[in-house]
């Protein structure tokens, strides 16, 4: 509102008091209380007689029946709206923004009655509707770090507003490969549309687009905008391989302003199963450090008449490991290499390495990589699957 329009109100009560030997200004009772419960009612000015009149039929001077009209319908907007994830999130903040006037009537009478160092119309309001939200949903109120922000907008007709503003937040996923042939990642020629299931515990796939990633997507689409997640993987397994034990874990993000539809933690389908849980951006850094269990089957160009050697060379790879991702060197380490079994010349090799080591090139040697079973055994060996039985997260 405009300085000239501000002061045409202000000017337009004054004309009136003056004209009157005698004026009334009704308040309701919120307004009356908040800003008169510790003074007088009348006061001469002008020659006027102004005074304070506690009326529950009129309207009121300064809120204009806001607080008896409209914020209840504003609770229950907002409780509508928190409903939907009340087990969900757990610090809210408020903003309310008020037509001017309201401000400008409040001051003129306090200006009036000299009425000093009481709180004003928008701190009430938004004290008034904090209590709800704790008293509805036992959500904390939060003005420095809210998970939630609502933003109350009332315009100048009293129609209003609710507008909730969520804070970026981190999920840690987890998910268990129970069948082979499953990729992590969405191939590109396979896209296509992806159905789900209202069942509250399954949800099924088309064939041609089932992947980690499309169950992650089409999960999270139950709860948020998909346009609002970013999925960061820890590491990867072939499509082939199982995943089992506690589940590969990995991270999304939901970007901010992302309504919660719903919460959910666990679904399971086609052969996948997948939970979630909040976390902590500074835990973050902790989710990549992690050991893996590995069965590995080793298909060897050659058979191995000596057992006891073919279990010595199996434990030699046990240490540190070298070996090259886009063009940078890593290292990570081996802590237990075993031999389980051998038939003809095939070989099943339990391992707990660090995450991140390439299964196929360790055994192959086909990229940079040292150790490798290849060199270790003085014999060509192909990987031809392996399976996750679990995941041990590091100190």
């Amino acid at each position: 509102m405009g300085l000239g329009k501000q002061v045409s109100i202000v000017d337009n009560y004054k004309k009136k008091i003056k004209s009157h030997s005698t004026f009334t200004i009704t308040l309701c009772e919120f307004c009356h209380k908040r800003n008169f419960k510790n003074c007088s009612l009348s006061i001469l000015k002008y020659s006027t007689d102004i005074n304070i009149q506690l009326n529950h039929e009129h309207t009121c001077f300064i809120c204009e029946n806001f607080f008896k009209v409209v914020l209840p319908s504003i609770i229950i907007k907002i409780d509508s709206q928190l409903a939907e994830f009340k087990n969900y999130k757990s610090k809210i903040d408020i903003g309310t923004t008020l037509p001017y006037r309201f401000y400008e009537k409040e001051d003129y009478i306090r200006s009036i009655f000299k009425i000093k160092g009481l709180v004003n119309i928008k701190n009430e309001i938004n004290f008034r509707i904090r209590e709800e939200i704790k008293r509805t949903f036992q959500f904390e109120i939060d003005h420095a770090n809210p998970e939630c922000k609502l933003d109350i907008v009332i315009n100048e007709d009293l129609s209003f507003s609710v507008n909730s503003k969520n804070r970026q937040f981190y999920l840690i996923g987890r998910y268990k490969k129970l069948k082979r042939g499953i990729p992590q990642k969405i191939q590109a020629e396979k896209e296509s549309a992806i159905s789900g299931s209202n069942n509250n515990d399954t949800i099924n796939y088309s064939k041609s687009a089932l992947s980690v990633e499309s169950f992650v997507l089409n999960a999270l689409s139950y709860l948020y905008s998909t346009n609002a997640i970013k999925i960061s993987w820890t590491g990867g397994e072939d499509r082939n391989s199982l995943v089992a034990g506690g589940g590969r874990p990995f991270i999304v993000k939901i970007k901010s302003n992302t309504p919660v539809i719903k919460y959910r933690e666990f679904f399971k389908g086609d052969g996948m199963e997948i939970w979630f849980k909040k976390i902590e951006p500074k835990l973050i850094k902790d989710i990549h450090r992690y050991r893996q269990q590995v069965k590995v089957l080793v298909k060897l160009e050659e058979d191995f008449s000596d057992r006891n050697d073919l279990e010595e060379k199996v434990k030699s790879i046990v240490g540190k490991v070298k070996f090259e991702i886009k063009k940078k060197t890593m290292i990570r380490n081996i802590y237990e290499s075993t031999l389980v079994a051998i038939e003809k010349n095939n070989l099943e090799i339990h391992l707990c390495l660090d995450n991140g080591i390439p299964i196929k090139q360790l055994i192959g040697g086909m990229d940079p990589i040292e150790p490798c079973f290849s060199r270790i055994l003085g014999c060509k060996c192909e990987c031809l699957y392996f399976d996750i039985m679990e995941f041990i997260q590091s100190n």
